[in-house]
């Protein structure tokens, strides 16, 4: 899973310029909390999902990609 979301990175930031990619996953799901982390992924402390409460919410940057 981890090279999907490498390739899906380079895609977003680096073919169709994305400034920030998001991602919204289940606060009980930690196998993807940890895939986010390891990625440089960074956990919106404070920011909640309006439509799932049980949602966390994590962010990475192109600066941080990079």
């Amino acid at each position: 899973m981890s090279e999907a979301l490498s390739k899906i990175l380079d895609y977003g930031f680096n073919r169709i310029g994305l400034k920030k990619i998001e991602a919204f996953t289940h606060k009980n799901n930690l196998k993807s909390t940890t895939m986010l982390l390891k990625n440089n992924f960074k956990h919106d402390v404070g920011r909640t999902d309006k439509d799932n409460e049980n949602n966390i919410i994590f962010s990475i940057t192109r600066a941080n990609f990079l």
